[in-house]
């Protein structure tokens, strides 16, 4: 979901985009440690499908922050 780095006065909306990033981050790092928590420690503990759809959602916040910082970044280069 990307967003204009412009409010329609044509002011930057740095301070929103900054909060927006900050939550994904918290919720990526959620995600990880959760994923740590739940990583198979031996190969006789190995709840693949539970692994792989925790890996799969970390997958796609860690893209949705890659983008929000790039939006954040076009900001505060305009």
């Amino acid at each position: 979901m990307a967003t204009a780095p412009l409010s329609t006065a044509g002011e930057i909306r740095l301070p929103q985009m900054l909060a927006g990033l900050r939550s994904q981050v918290a919720l990526v790092r959620t995600l990880l440690d959760e994923l740590d928590r739940r990583a198979p420690v031996s190969p006789e503990r190995i709840e693949a499908a539970e692994f792989t759809a925790i890996g799969g959602q970390v997958a796609e916040e860690v893209e949705r922050l890659g983008s929000r910082m790039l939006e954040c970044v076009a900001a505060m280069t305009c």
